[in-house]
């Protein structure tokens, strides 16, 4: 399967990465740059690039002591993630940032991911998610954009998965609530 190829691929150059091959680091620098600095940006706005050399700046002292390269995607993440929470608190934006409790675990059936979003433009999407709460716009992002899994979104923010699954529930069904009163759809 192509999953596992790539799955693999990445587990070596991780492995190249950590024992100091500079062409492996700059492979996964490249990779993941562009897609960090998007999911920044959701978190932090105009601040993304500073954050961004901070998480970097992580994983080149930190690289060699993961202990599982194939979990290396879920690492970076949330290093990213946690650097994103710390500017938060640093600017005291403690207001912006509302820590959601945990919803009891539900099924999402309600919304078919593959056809969700699919009848919307691009920037009324960007628009719904900018109006989100942060763990919101982060959940949708880890989630649709960044294609992890439910349980490497556990990961990352530290959460059971039933809450993970939750938070996504609640996130797209606040930005359905947005695209449905103010997005020009397609259809």
């Amino acid at each position: 399967m192509n999953t596992d190829r790539s799955s693999v691929t990445e587990y070596l150059i991780v492995m190249r990465a950590q024992m100091g091959d500079s062409r492996a680091f700059n492979h996964l620098f490249e990779h993941y740059y562009p897609r960090l600095n998007y999911y920044l940006r959701r978190m932090v706005n105009d601040e993304a690039e500073d954050v961004l050399q901070d998480v970097w700046l992580i994983v080149i002292r930190r690289l060699a002591n993961l202990r599982e390269p194939e979990a290396f995607r879920s690492w970076l993440y949330k290093i990213a993630h946690n650097q994103a929470i710390s500017k938060i608190r640093r600017k005291k934006s403690a207001g912006i940032f509302v820590e959601l409790n945990d919803e009891t675990p539900i099924e999402d059936t309600l919304y078919d991911e593959t056809v969700l979003f699919q009848k919307y433009q691009i920037n009324d999407l960007n628009r719904g998610l900018e109006v989100l709460s942060i763990p919101h716009r982060e959940v949708l992002t880890l989630r649709f954009i960044e294609s992890l899994t439910y349980e490497e979104i556990a990961v990352v923010l530290d959460f059971p998965v039933g809450t993970v699954r939750s938070r996504i529930h609640y996130a797209k069904k606040s930005l359905i609530t947005y695209l449905e009163n103010n997005a020009n759809s397609n259809s």
